[in-house]
């Protein structure tokens, strides 16, 4: 997602950080608002069941002989 937002630039970990700091009460009220709208359209399940609503496929090759 983030990718997506910096048109596919990396941002550095402080870039990230800072902004998360700054914005950190609006990112808690948004996680919170898409928490309460998976609910609602049934896409997850709370309480005692692990909840996933990304079931993204990624090929990789994690061997050491490919790591280099």
């Amino acid at each position: 997602m983030v990718r997506l937002i910096t048109k596919d630039t990396h941002p550095e970990h402080d870039t990230i950080c800072a902004f998360r700091r700054e914005h950190q009460a609006l990112l808690r009220e948004s996680f919170g608002k898409v928490l309460q709208l998976a609910q609602a359209l049934q896409l997850a399940q709370f309480g005692q069941i692990p909840v996933s609503l990304d079931g993204t496929k990624i090929a990789a090759n994690a061997s050491k002989h490919s790591a280099g």
